[in-house]
């Protein structure tokens, strides 16, 4: 499914992909410098939302991306204020002519 341009104009914002690499010698992770870069819009407001483990959540921010690419939760997320902040949900939107964008909470 194609992305409907009409809709292009209600996703002004860059969200940035950074691919997991690696745990390095101190257990942090860590990343690709190659990036890959979504339209989105992304709010900042706070919203009750379930993890994948069931509990519930306080995201405070969420984004609707303009891609059919897998969204991984070890991937890093740069929003357009510059923060990266933890994923708590991500899900899939589609119609009758399948999946066309991605929606993720963030914590």
């Amino acid at each position: 499914m194609v992305f409907d341009p009409d809709l292009s104009s209600l996703l002004p914002h860059i969200v940035l992909e950074s691919t997991f690499s690696s745990i390095d010698g101190y257990g942090a992770a860590t990343f690709s410098t190659a990036n890959s870069s979504y339209t989105a819009r992304v709010s900042f407001k706070e919203k009750l939302v379930r993890a994948p483990d069931g509990t519930e959540k306080i995201s405070t921010a969420n984004a609707v991306l303009q891609t059919t690419a897998t969204i991984s939760p070890d991937n890093e997320y740069t929003l357009p204020d510059g923060t990266v902040r933890p994923i708590l949900s991500i899900s899939r939107m589609s119609d009758t002519g399948g999946q066309h964008h991605a929606r993720i909470f963030f914590g």
